[in-house]
């Protein structure tokens, strides 16, 4: 289509109402919820510690916008090279311009000017497949899936959606059994503590835990104090900050959510971070969830992880199992100068839902 029209989008002098709009058309699933609101928008895009905040383009056909594609640029430290990820999210075409290649051509647009700015690749995490096509026609890569791991506490939510909660008090005590891993959580020099999102500057030892952790990864999401807290700050979003202490020192850190998934109370993994060579330490973090989802009348315990580490956090002993539902990492290099072959291989990154916009 030869009419229409793109350009760098400005809230403060285009139409951030039809910007919204645009949202609802895309996401009606999400109409209604919090993300729809400005308040979500102005958080992620224009409160991002960076300068700029975020990368914003439109594609307008008739004077109507009819399609919009951002990115928040995340930094990496890409085998020990500081480096800036353009994390795409909010990829968007009105429902009535659909099938007409709008999502290919903005892409290819948006894309081109990400990298005229300056940033080294783009990173993107679908769980819908119908939408990677249209990023593959414009370079991008389809590199590796990262399942979905699941734990079931309890299953109240669960069967009341096929209205058998009835029952549910016959399959909550055998659920339990999978918690027997709790009995070996007794260790008068072991402590976890749990902390509000924003009490970040509370954690005593972050700086030195991550710098440890960090020595062991080879491409890893720089999770500055700074990062955190926007991260963290989104609207009407509760998270907590859970840390495992041995000898008073962060052997374990990770970052959770309470959320809903389709009408099931849940708390979802955000991050995980573990120091090498204290990976069975992991029991005592799983031990504090189950506390918290019985103060806050959680069913499930969900997280996204690369394969390997869930094998090397021994994610099953802890019964979380790995689902049929896969995000999958989609990469577009836009420096030709990185060694984007190392990039692709799924034992390089640690990735969780941090990395996202998920959760």
């Amino acid at each position: 289509m030869n009419d229409i029209r793109f350009k760098i989008f400005d809230y403060k002098k285009d139409s951030l109402s039809e910007q919204r709009e645009l949202f609802k058309d895309a996401f009606p699933e999400r109409t209604g919820s919090v993300a729809a609101e400005d308040d979500h928008y102005f958080w992620k895009f224009h409160a991002f510690p960076n300068a700029p905040h975020s990368y914003e383009y439109a594609a307008y056909h008739d004077d109507r916008m009819i399609g919009y594609y951002a990115a928040i640029p995340y930094r990496y430290i890409i085998n020990g090279k500081e480096m800036t990820c353009a994390m795409v999210c909010d990829v968007m075409t009105h429902s009535s311009m659909r099938g007409k290649g709008i999502f290919t051509i903005i892409g290819r647009y948006s894309t081109d000017a990400l990298k005229n700015s300056g940033l080294h690749f783009t990173s993107g995490y679908p769980i819908r497949p119908e939408v990677i096509p249209g990023h593959l026609k414009v370079g991008w890569e389809k590199l590796f899936r990262m399942p979905l791991y699941i734990k079931v506490l309890k299953v109240n939510a669960i069967l009341a959606k096929v209205k058998l909660s009835s029952v549910s008090f016959l399959i909550n005590p055998l659920i339990k059994i999978s918690s027997i891993y709790k009995l070996s959580c007794a260790a008068s020099n072991v402590k976890c503590e749990t902390y509000d999102a924003n009490e970040i500057d509370k954690i005593v030892g972050y700086d030195d835990f991550f710098a440890k952790w960090s020595l062991n990864q080879r491409h890893y999401l720089i999770k500055s104090s700074e990062f955190l807290k926007w991260r963290l700050s989104a609207p009407e979003k509760n998270y907590k900050i859970i840390c495992v202490r041995k000898d008073k020192n962060i052997i374990v850190l990770s970052i959770i959510a309470f959320t809903d998934v389709k009408g099931v109370p849940s708390i979802g993994i955000l991050d995980l971070m573990v120091l090498d060579g204290y990976y069975s330490f992991i029991k005592h973090l799983f031990k504090t969830l189950e506390e918290l989802a019985v103060e806050n009348n959680a069913e499930v315990i969900i997280g996204m992880f690369c394969k390997q580490w869930a094998n090397k956090y021994k994610l099953l002993k802890y019964a979380m199992i790995k689902s049929n539902i896969f995000f999958t990492l989609i990469l577009k290099q836009l420096d030709q100068e990185i060694d984007f072959t190392c990039l692709k291989d799924e034992k390089n990154w640690n990735l969780t839902w941090l990395d996202s916009d998920n959760l």
